[in-house]
């Protein structure tokens, strides 16, 4: 080797530092970026500019308080989970009227994925009879209810999607007590234990 030619330790280390520079100037970029953003929203007050910043789509939703999901739905009304969470503090909050509404929503939108919408919907129900006993309403949540609550034990019994192992399979249950359904509840309960010796 020639004796003007740097060792090979000193090339690994002049790599070492210039990717080490890049990551910095990376993380430094997005610092700076991030600060920026919350500093334009803490002077203006206005979450309207919010709404094209490159935040998760779910941050408001993430944020955990009623004004906040409300404005999370503003731009989202289709998030059922959201829908769902908001009826939750609205009734903690007193309100079973507007945690009605939501839960409806939350049903309405996403009717197949998850039945904790519908025993959420149906528990709450009874605190607003004024609302829950709009026959058009009622009578349409209730008849979905029972053709995915009358498909369900199969499902579980197969394990689709990992259903039986999920705290969907508990609610499928409750709901259909809530309906008055105990034959279905027990068939549902059934199916979870030829699911569990289908694994063994």
């Amino acid at each position: 080797m020639p004796e003007d030619m740097p060792p090979k330790s000193y090339k690994l280390k002049a790599i070492s530092y210039k990717l080490f520079t890049v990551l910095a100037v990376i993380i430094t970029l997005s610092t700076v970026i991030e600060s920026v953003m919350s500093l334009a929203f803490r002077i203006t007050k206005n979450p309207e500019i919010m709404k094209y910043a490159q935040f998760p789509r779910d941050f408001w939703a993430t944020k955990g308080d009623e004004k906040s999901l409300q404005y999370h739905l503003s731009l989202n009304p289709l998030d059922a989970y959201a829908w769902n969470n908001l009826g939750k503090i609205q009734q903690k909050n007193g309100d079973p009227k507007s945690a009605f509404e939501s839960y409806k929503n939350a049903v309405l939108t996403n009717p197949a994925n998850n039945f904790e919408f519908y025993v959420n919907y149906f528990r709450v129900a009874p605190l607003t009879p004024q609302l829950a006993n709009t026959k058009s309403d009622k009578q349409k949540i209730t008849e979905t209810a029972l053709k995915f609550l009358e498909t369900y034990p199969e499902k579980v019994a197969r394990n689709i999607h990992y259903t039986a192992d999920s705290g969907n399979f508990q609610q499928a249950m409750i709901l259909a007590r809530l309906l008055d359904q105990p034959a279905l509840a027990e068939k549902i309960h059934s199916a979870k234990k030829t699911s569990k010796s289908q694994k063994s």
